[in-house]
């Protein structure tokens, strides 16, 4: 059984207490009042730097494997809160307090990293702490860049020593398909680092025949396919390979295993999914972009009349933009258009390209 919104026991390192009502020690709500207090003040080993008269006491606590685990059970207490107080809010006044908890949640994860690293703990709990911090910074989509990029920088060698002590991540191929998704995200429409980091993969050096004769292919096909259609400017076959249903199709194995151990978070039923998602939403708006600014040098006029004819031409439009929203997208999408003065309204459902300048 797996624990529900991101709640793990992590060997010792809940707080809980050990009854309830009158069972309790008269100093138990003190002990954990301390304990909140202590993990709230816990400073980052980045920060300490063992200065001060008592050498800063604290300075290397998170050093320690078993505070650790305890802070990371700190964290998920701030993410239950934050996922009853936001999951299902909308932009609105609270945007900013969301933002803000966000935020926070991020920087207790980088803070939680950075003792991981000083003590060198490269084990199955690093693992969950540095994929839980790279999906939450992309869900949360963290403010500083470097986040994202510097987690995904340390993942490799973490599995790497997991292999050397005999056991095998399951969940290593999604990651790397969250870090390629993640270059050609930051990177578009260049695919330089995309490319340099595709080079670095071993599996890329399994040849096409062994591949056939293991009746596997290599887990980057998807991608690869999708970043050809970026440099190709085929929208359309981009459209198709980037949908959400794409990458389960492209995956049945992968998704086989991550549906067995699932990291069920907040409103998520699994976390990488919703990351792989949430870059794929993404990049097709900054796609969706470019192809307008290729049809409005290309088309005179666009047509979304209601005749069969004129009914396949929007369909068709849908899926060059790479438009969500089912039926009546592609009307909305033109409306939205001469707001901004890219087209004219020439008559119902028919509009004049403006040509850019």
């Amino acid at each position: 059984m797996h624990p529900r919104r991101g709640q793990r026991a992590w060997g010792r390192g809940a707080t809980h207490g050990r009854g309830r009502g009158g069972n309790q020690h008269p100093n138990a709500n003190a002990n954990a009042s301390t304990r909140l207090r202590k993990m709230e003040l816990m400073p980052s080993v980045s920060r300490s730097s063992g200065i001060g008269v008592n050498k800063d006491a604290d300075g290397d606590s998170l050093k320690n494997y078993r505070v650790q685990e305890e802070y990371r059970a700190f964290i998920d207490g701030k993410l239950n809160v934050f996922w009853d107080r936001y999951a299902s809010t909308t932009i609105d006044s609270a945007e900013r307090q969301r933002v803000e908890s966000q935020t926070n949640i991020l920087i207790l994860l980088r803070k939680l990293r950075e003792g991981l690293l000083a003590s060198g703990r490269k084990d199955a709990f690093a693992i969950e702490v540095y994929e839980t911090s790279l999906c939450l910074s992309i869900l949360f989509e963290s403010s500083v860049a470097s986040d994202t990029t510097s987690i995904l920088s340390w993942l490799p060698s973490m599995y790497a020593r997991t292999s050397e002590l005999g056991a095998s991540s399951t969940t290593a191929p999604m990651t790397i398909i969250i870090y390629l998704l993640h270059l050609l995200l930051t990177g578009y429409p260049s695919q330089l680092a995309y490319l340099d980091y595709l080079k670095t993969l071993t599996l890329r050096r399994t040849s096409r025949q062994e591949e056939r004769e293991r009746g596997v292919e290599p887990y980057y096909v998807w991608i690869r396919a999708l970043a050809c259609a970026l440099r190709r400017y085929q929208f359309t076959t981009f459209d198709k390979l980037s949908r959400a249903t794409a990458f389960e199709r492209s995956y049945p194995h992968l998704s086989h295993a991550s549906s067995s151990h699932p990291r069920a978070m907040g409103p998520y039923d699994d976390l990488a999914k919703a990351a792989i998602h949430a870059l794929l939403t993404r990049l097709r708006l900054k796609v969706r972009e470019t192809a307008w600014g290729v049809m409005r040098r290309v088309y005179r006029e666009v047509s979304l009349s209601d005749d069969d004819k004129e009914e396949e031409q929007g369909r068709w439009l849908g899926r060059y933009l790479a438009l969500d929203g089912g039926e009546g997208a592609e009307v909305e999408w033109m409306e939205g258009r001469m707001e901004m003065g890219h087209v004219i309204s020439k008559k119902d459902r028919q509009w004049m390209v403006c040509r850019v300048r």
